[in-house]
């Protein structure tokens, strides 16, 4: 299957999400431009997560697809045509189920499609992930606070691994909340009933497979994966121009970048992305506001 039907049976995708009747879509565009870096990269994902309200609980349909695009600014050793795009299409699925008025776990389980689609596909392109949490609710100076820890498993730092879950969400006033831990944490605030501001440390990572074994080099160096993690801080100013649309952008710096060349869990090559401003823009729709 070739790169381009699978964007437009992605495309497809996007609008059955779309037309749901309980449903959150998010489109976001990014680039991070670095001329001093080896590389840069500019990414474009769509999400969507379906609800269903069950007799007890909550299930939750997650689906996502995204382009990574890489533009090198070095000569290297070794081509780089197989490199410049990587694809992830992903669906997983959520169960919170309520345990008493103050205590909830959450179940998921999902699975990634994750290549640079130059072949055909195989079963190299799936990467799974998992998610096992509990969550306390309680009140903490007469204002919702939320207490969450578990574990999951996940490629968020760029390798597929056991990552802990540790949160504590609070909102401290009517305009001001944050949460603090792994992988989430912010400080939100308010400005007025259709607009607010948020301050977000961003992690975020990718293990996608290489259709075909790439050479390092004249030897028997070879790589047969890409990984790529990121830590940043960033800025986020959000609109709700309506009942259901939300726009928003984001300025960024990142902290920590790290890509690596891969084969059989041993890392063949790395290269330099230097700490970067980022841009993104986007766009949210979501029925359920009110």
């Amino acid at each position: 299957m070739s790169k381009y039907l699978i964007l437009i049976c992605l495309i497809f995708c996007g609008h059955y999400i779309y037309a749901q009747e309980y449903n959150l879509i998010d489109f976001e565009y990014q680039i991070a431009p670095n001329a001093n870096s080896d590389v840069e990269i500019g990414t474009i994902a769509i999400d969507g997560n379906i609800p269903f309200q069950l007799n007890k609980g909550k299930l939750i349909n997650v689906l996502g697809i995204a382009q990574y695009k890489f533009t090198y600014n070095e000569n290297f050793v070794f081509a780089t045509e197989e490199i410049e795009s990587f694809y992830k299409i992903k669906y997983g699925w959520l169960y919170a189920y309520p345990i008493s008025k103050s205590w909830n776990v959450t179940v998921g389980a999902g699975l990634d499609l994750a290549s640079n689609f130059e072949d055909k596909l195989s079963s190299e392109d799936l990467f799974y992930n998992g998610t096992l949490k509990f969550s306390k609710k309680f009140n903490a100076s007469t204002k919702d606070a939320r207490l969450s820890f578990g574990i999951m498993y996940s490629g968020i730092l760029g390798k597929q691994q056991l990552l802990p879950i540790v949160s504590y969400k609070q909102k401290i006033n009517e305009r001001i909340a944050f949460g603090l831990g792994f992988p989430e944490t912010y400080l939100k605030y308010d400005i007025t009933t259709q607009s607010e501001l948020k301050a977000n440390l961003d992690i975020d990572g990718l293990t996608a497979n290489l259709s075909n074994t790439i050479p390092l080099d004249l030897n028997t160096n070879t790589v047969t994966n890409a990984r790529i993690s990121t830590v940043g801080l960033s800025l986020t100013y959000a609109h709700k121009f309506d009942k259901y649309w939300t726009v928003y952008g984001t300025l960024g710096h990142s902290l920590y970048n790290q890509y690596e060349l891969v084969d059989d869990d041993e890392v063949k090559y790395e290269l330099d992305i230097a700490p970067q401003l980022y841009f993104s823009t986007g766009i949210r729709f979501n029925i359920n506001n009110k």
